[in-house]
């Protein structure tokens, strides 16, 4: 269970590129993945609507951040972790988590230790600071949107696509059509020419 205690009102220091990345690695998860975040929620006894919103559900994470639990920190790290950032979205990148790029995202231990490393201080960071967290999560809200609108793009691109693969192969179709029953008649009409032709007198 994760109590949320109230939040005093220092004020927040700068966040470091890595530190950045984390929560908009955040926001990408709440937009691609909101049942992981759910899940891990109400395992950990935070009260969330089926129907949370992504500003609610990054509400609530960043709470949870707070707390410093450290098995919520580890198991919000490994769905981090497995969080697949398309190829085509310049917005992100891996790196940006670890101090040094050559530590690399692509090694799956490293990642998952880099990022419960900033979990920690961050909740440190975050712990009774209202301005802090008001940072932490317009940073989130922002990629999330970011992520989301990107998303949106390609799904409607990809129907498009369909549509106008559909578009083709009826186009297509009725072409081969007309083609064959043109033909047809043809050969229909040839036929009754050369009977008549032929016919005796």
């Amino acid at each position: 269970m994760i109590r949320v205690v109230d939040s005093e009102n220092r004020e927040p220091k700068a966040l470091s590129k890595g530190e950045k990345a984390v929560f908009k690695l955040l926001g990408i998860v709440v937009a691609d993945n909101p049942s992981e975040i759910k899940r891990l929620l109400l395992k950990y006894g935070v009260t969330i609507s089926q129907n949370a919103t992504n500003l609610q559900l990054i509400d609530s994470v960043v709470n949870s951040l707070e707390v410093q639990d450290k098995n919520f920190n580890q198991d919000l790290s490994e769905i981090f972790s497995e969080q697949v950032i398309p190829d085509d979205y310049d917005s992100f990148n891996h790196n940006d988590l670890f101090t040094n790029e050559d530590e690399g995202y692509d090694n799956f231990f490293k990642a998952f230790e880099g990022i419960k490393a900033q979990f920690k201080k961050l909740g440190q960071w975050l712990k009774g600071n209202k301005k802090a967290k008001a940072q932490a999560k317009s940073e989130s809200v922002k990629s999330a949107i970011q992520f989301q609108t990107k998303k949106d793009l390609k799904e409607r691109q990809e129907q498009t696509k369909e549509k106008k693969a559909k578009i083709i192969k009826v186009i297509a179709t009725i072409t081969v059509l007309s083609i064959a029953t043109g033909l047809i008649i043809w050969k229909v009409k040839k036929g009754q020419k050369g009977k008549n032709i032929y016919q005796p007198k």
